[in-house]
């Protein structure tokens, strides 16, 4: 087990489980088992994020639309957009994933990808753990 402490900080875990879901499937899972898909509010955030996945990995996180909105329906003005992006490429792009180089893409939510779940109330002033899950 690895555990994370800092004197300051409250905890908090980002997880990259493995197994390909639905971005609406992995929302579920996330809720079910930890907290939530990560609502990332700056490029710290997005950094952290980004620290979780592996080389060639693209993976769901909680942003998604119409409008743009975070899994818990908040609004962050935050975007870290691959160039190009969001396209809604035929008109069905309405889910968000981060790749491994820290950019997002819009993509059909019926894609199946790695999920990235956080545990922890937010993702502000906190100390980042990681984990992979395999299935």
């Amino acid at each position: 087990i690895l555990h994370c402490t800092h004197p300051n900080l409250g905890l908090l875990l980002l997880i990259l489980l493995s197994n390909l879901m639905t971005w609406s499937s992995a929302q579920a899972y996330c809720r079910q088992h930890y907290t939530d898909m990560p609502i990332i509010e700056n490029s710290a955030e997005n950094a952290a994020v980004y620290s979780v996945l592996p080389n060639n990995v693209q993976a769901w996180i909680g942003l998604y639309r119409v409008p743009w909105k975070w899994s818990d329906k908040s609004n962050s003005p935050f975007r870290h957009w691959l160039s190009g992006q969001p396209d809604n490429r035929n008109g069905n792009e309405y889910c968000a994933a981060e790749d491994y180089l820290h950019d997002w893409s819009d993509l059909t939510c019926t894609t199946k990808l790695p999920f990235i779940c956080h545990q922890g109330n937010s993702m502000t002033n906190k100390l980042i753990c990681s984990y992979l899950i395999t299935s």
